[in-house]
């Protein structure tokens, strides 16, 4: 991206969340730091789909096919024992090697990346104590926007999500109850 169009974006930002004069320049910083996990994520996105795509599944299925059949040896009666005495003295039972049910639905990168933009606006917005609502003209829709690329109104069921999902594993204080 442009330096300039950094530069721009940064300060549409900072003026959206509109921190208070002694704070500006944590504020310039903290969006910085927001700007380069949104924005270098693709790649990040694209190496998770990788690992979870045929090659990754097809690696656990192996691992998965070598502890079983571990097991298997270890059981088996004709195992000498002093080969036994190297073995673990856990029960092979309680070995996890349950395999896990492969992920077929493909990897949504704009909505990773619309979920990663809601969930830094929504940081910084906490971080310097704005109000954080998902209505039409919020700071928060537009600063999700500003950091995936997308138009605010593209936006309102990711940040509904982020809102929810905060509310939802929020720790209460006895002041916040």
């Amino acid at each position: 991206m442009n330096p300039s169009r950094i530069l721009n974006t940064v300060h549409r930002a900072v003026a959206l969340i509109e921190p208070v004069p002694e704070d500006r320049e944590t504020c310039l910083n903290a969006v910085h730091v927001a700007l380069a996990m949104t924005g270098g994520s693709v790649e990040d996105l694209q190496k998770h789909f990788r690992l979870r795509g045929n090659p990754g599944r097809r690696a656990a299925a192996r691992l998965h096919k070598a502890l079983r059949d571990l097991q298997r040896a270890i059981r088996h009666p004709d195992l000498p024992a002093d080969i036994r005495l190297i073995m673990p003295d856990d029960d092979p039972e309680h070995w996890r090697i349950e395999r896990g049910e492969a992920d077929n639905r493909r990897f949504n990168y704009k909505a990773q990346k619309k979920l990663e933009a809601a969930e830094a606006a929504f940081q910084l917005l906490r971080q310097f104590n704005r109000k954080i609502t998902a209505e039409k003209d919020s700071a928060f829709r537009k600063l999700s926007a500003l950091f995936c690329g997308e138009r605010p109104d593209r936006l309102q069921w990711t940040c509904r999500g982020v809102i929810s999902r905060a509310k939802a594993t929020a720790v209460l204080s006895p002041e916040n109850k």
